[in-house]
Order: C-alpha cells, then structure tokens, then sequence
C-alpha cells in the first residue's frame, strides 16, 4: 500500500517544480527558461497520460521489491561483497601497472625497446575490465537467485546470500566467459574512440 502516496506524491513534486521553473521564467522575462519548461511539462503530460495505465504495474513492482527487500536484509551484503573485491584487485592492478610503466619508462630512458611493456599496458586494462564486469555479473546473479528463491518459494532454500553464492559457483563458467566477450567488446570500442 506503501508505494501508491509515494509515487502520485513525486509526480506531482515534479510536474509542480518543472510548472514552477516555467513560470519563474515567464515573470524573470526568461524565455529560454520559459519555452524549455514548458515544453518539458507538456512531454511530461503527455507521457503520464499515455502510460497511465503502466504505472500502477510500477507501483505493484515497487511493493514487490520493497517487501524482497525487507524480507531478505542479506541482499546488501552482495554489493559490498562486488566492493571488496573490486577494491582488491584494482589495488593489485594499480601496483602491477605502476611497475610495469615504471619498466617501460627506465627501458625507454636507456634506448632500448618497451613494446612488450607497452603490450602488458593493454592486456592489464583488459584484464581489469574482465574482472570488473565479472563482478558486476556475480552480484547480479547472487540477488537474482535469492530473489527468485524468494518469490517462488522454492522448498529447502531459504533464499539466503550463501544459496546465492553456492548457486553461482555452478555457473562460474558462463560468467567468466560473458565477462570475456564483453570486456573485448567493450576494449575495442575504447580503443576505436
């Protein structure tokens, strides 16, 4: 019941502040102002009598997730787990690139050649995005199992973040390798830009 007051109450804080901007404008002879607020609260109009009916499929997914929520508190461990880890391997990954530039640098300052020190750059950055994503994915699919549990109510699991875990380490595989593809997917549109 809670989230219906809570989402009428932001639609009317927004549509009143956008009509309040536009008519800030009009009396401060701020046309810009004027015309772009305007404009925005029709699209906003527009776009709420259109989905209307949309909206209260939100409002039952807001109460859905918000008793998830309230039912299973661990779900907030998962990100703080991704962090930790994250934060672990970035450190190694900083001091693993500052050796290998710092290699690269004295090699230069002598003459000689640093291209496979300049290579070792681009795998690291690879590498590092791999990790990164393989995280985001392994804390997706922890709260995605433990929600699923939840909501099914599925015999013997309780839902928890260590089934969720436990759950993961089957798949480890498929994560790992769609880490892979997205990260070389996502190097070679850094490399073109």
């Amino acid at each position: 019941m809670f989230p219906k007051p809570m989402v009428y109450f932001m639609i009317v804080l927004s549509m009143g502040t956008i009509a309040a901007l536009a008519l800030l404008g009009l009396f401060t002879a701020n046309l810009g102002l004027a015309i772009s607020m305007g404009v925005t609260f029709l699209i906003y109009g527009l776009l709420l009598c259109c989905l209307w009916k949309k909206l209260h499929t939100g409002i039952a997914m807001i109460s859905v997730a918000t008793k998830f929520m309230s039912d299973k508190p661990t779900v907030f461990l998962s990100p703080i787990v991704k962090l930790i880890l994250t934060t672990i391997v970035g450190f190694f990954y900083v001091f693993a690139l500052s050796a290998t530039v710092a290699v690269s640098n004295h090699k230069q300052n002598l003459g000689q050649d640093s291209a496979v020190e300049d290579g070792f750059i681009g795998l690291y950055a690879l590498f590092f995005l791999v990790f990164m994503f393989l995280f985001y994915y392994m804390m997706t699919y922890t709260i995605s199992v433990m929600c699923a549990n939840w909501y099914y109510g599925i015999q013997g699991s309780q839902g928890s973040l260590f089934n969720g875990y436990k759950m993961m380490f089957q798949q480890f595989g498929s994560l790992v390798f769609a880490s892979l593809i997205i990260s070389v997917v996502t190097f070679a549109r850094m490399l073109v830009q």
